[in-house]
């Protein structure tokens, strides 16, 4: 306990998409919220991370969402990914762990190459395909080797309510266009950001065994299937064309096969996500 609170949480990247879900649902909780954005904290730095966080240093748990999430642009943008995404989580890491302080830390599917027929679970071996996947490998060495305590979530596909991302992209451009050409041959779990930031609550509540988990949403889809689920809910006239991710090129290769088994995870029963059907469902009914 701290100063009547159940835990004092540092979170970093408080205004991603990711992180703004994360505050919203902590702060309605009996804990006491310090949140710091890329203007206040630049994790690259290890001497801005030190004077950062100095004023937090009796914190329980630093929740880390700041990322370099560009991932075309990690292509020719690798020294700064690798800076925020690889050593910037092993800055942050590190000061964790002289404190004493739990972390957890987001990463991804990209740092596996999408060639395993079933789905990835935790201790298969990671083989990144593109410079992105690449900078998210090493900030889960760094995050390791710096033997911080605390959990390593992979989440994959996300959306929310803040920030551009895949729904609101194709639903803008369905009202532009009679048809849209997207892949189907790249399979996943889209994930709400609302779900990854409620399962981070009952983490701070049950404190489940330190470790690397996959978290994502119930279920896959490909692409192309997501917009039609997504769309026929908008009763979008939009005709989606199903294509091969050989027709639709991009500076970083995506993998093809990222279905990750969140089996271990919910084998803990600390919170079992809803089917991603569920969750695009509840978050329209939102957005609206």
């Amino acid at each position: 306990m701290y100063n009547g609170f159940m835990s004092q949480v540092i979170i970093l990247g408080a205004k991603g998409m990711l992180g703004i879900d994360i505050v919203s649902v902590l702060s309605s909780e009996a804990h006491q919220i310090h949140t710091l954005g890329s203007q206040d904290i630049d994790i690259s730095n290890p001497i801005s991370v030190d004077t950062a966080l100095s004023a937090y240093s009796k914190a329980d748990i630093l929740i880390n969402c700041a990322a370099y999430t560009k991932v075309d642009q990690a292509e020719t943008e690798f020294d700064r990914a690798q800076a925020i995404n690889g050593f910037g989580v092993g800055n942050v890491a590190r000061w964790c762990k002289a404190h004493q302080i739990e972390m957890i830390h987001f990463s991804t599917d990209y740092v596996f190459n999408g060639l395993k027929p079933t789905p990835y679970i935790e201790t298969d071996p990671t083989c990144p395909i593109n410079r992105y996947g690449e900078s998210k490998l090493k900030g889960e060495t760094e995050f390791l080797e710096s033997g911080v305590q605390g959990y390593l979530f992979r989440v994959q596909w996300l959306y929310g309510h803040n920030g551009s991302h895949f729904i609101k992209t194709i639903s803008r451009l369905a009202k532009e266009r009679p048809t849209l050409s997207i892949v189907a041959d790249q399979w996943g779990s889209p994930t709400w950001t609302m779900e990854i930031a409620r399962m981070i609550s009952q983490v701070l509540i049950q404190k489940p065994p330190y470790g690397i988990y996959h978290f994502a949403s119930d279920g896959y889809t490909c692409w192309a299937d997501f917009a039609k689920y997504f769309l026929s809910l908008q009763n979008s006239p939009c005709d989606i064309i199903s294509i091969p991710s050989s027709q639709y090129p991009t500076p970083a290769t995506r993998p093809l096969q990222s279905r990750m088994d969140i089996s271990q995870w919910r084998s803990l029963g600390v919170y079992s996500p809803l089917t991603w059907q569920k969750s695009v469902q509840l978050f329209l009914k939102e957005e609206h």
